[in-house]
């Protein structure tokens, strides 16, 4: 039986990659009995789904319409600097 934790991670996983047969198996079991990684799975799945409709619309350079190209640059570098 897969820990909280560990459901959480392969989820998280699942985003990226498939998972091999026993890790499926293992998440869904998980998924059934556990109704906090269930919803932890619907908002990261909701949030993916959200966040790809905003990276591919044409709002995505004008979601901050009072910024200049250069402040969003700097704000585009700090956001990769504290990522890495």
């Amino acid at each position: 039986m897969l820990t909280c934790k560990e459901a959480s991670k392969m989820v998280s996983q699942s985003m990226d990659r498939r998972l091999s047969v026993p890790e499926r198996i293992g998440v869904r079991f998980h998924l059934l009995i556990c109704k906090g990684c269930a919803q932890f799975r619907d908002h990261m799945t909701l949030l993916r789904r959200t966040c790809s409709q905003h990276a591919g619309s044409e709002e995505s350079e004008s979601a901050l319409p009072g910024l200049s190209p250069a402040a969003r640059d700097r704000i585009r570098q700090a956001l990769m600097h504290n990522d890495g």
